[in-house]
């Protein structure tokens, strides 16, 4: 457990969280039934891991999942923009599969500290393997909250999309 701030820590998930995150609500469904139902499932098998925001003492106010991922560099005006055309068609990347906070802690900061740990195992994983950005796919109604933290879109065009896939690289 790594204490970001006083009274609010941060935990990898496992079998003693199991009962605490079915009173997890973020208000999104999906993102509900994917911390009930699937993050278990993904770290035992691991395909993800998830990490609680908590108080320390089994009341969630959040959490993020990370996996591996890549940027596709399929779109010449991305490229210009990163300054990455000489490198492959694929960039390697930390990937945030899910980002929830509770329904009762949005707009209080949870979830900027849940981008703030994904941050920081990105730099840890940096000195380990080769990972360049953290992307994820956000839903429309979340791309300016992400923007504001430094999040930019890969497209322009956004009309009519389900999700848009969003870049940040942090700082050294």
């Amino acid at each position: 457990m790594l204490q970001l701030q006083p009274g609010i820590f941060l935990e990898k998930l496992g079998p003693a969280h199991y009962g605490q995150i079915q009173e997890f609500d973020c208000g999104h469904v999906e993102t509900n039934e994917f911390l009930h139902e699937s993050a278990a499932i993904y770290a035992e098998e691991n395909l993800g891991k998830t990490y609680l925001i908590s108080n320390g003492e089994g009341t969630i106010f959040g959490f993020i999942t990370l996996t591996m991922g890549v940027l596709k560099m399929k779109d010449a005006d991305l490229a210009l923009n990163l300054g990455d055309l000489d490198k492959p068609g694929q960039l390697p990347a930390l990937r945030i599969a899910r980002l929830g906070t509770s329904a009762s802690k949005q707009g209080k900061g949870y979830g900027s500290l849940a981008l703030e740990a994904a941050a920081n195992i990105f730099r840890l994983l940096q000195g380990e393997v080769g990972t360049r950005y953290i992307v994820l796919d956000a839903v429309p109604e979340r791309v300016a909250w992400y923007a504001k933290r430094g999040f930019k879109s890969v497209f322009s065009d956004l009309a009519g999309r389900t999700t848009i896939p969003m870049y940040f690289r942090p700082p050294k």
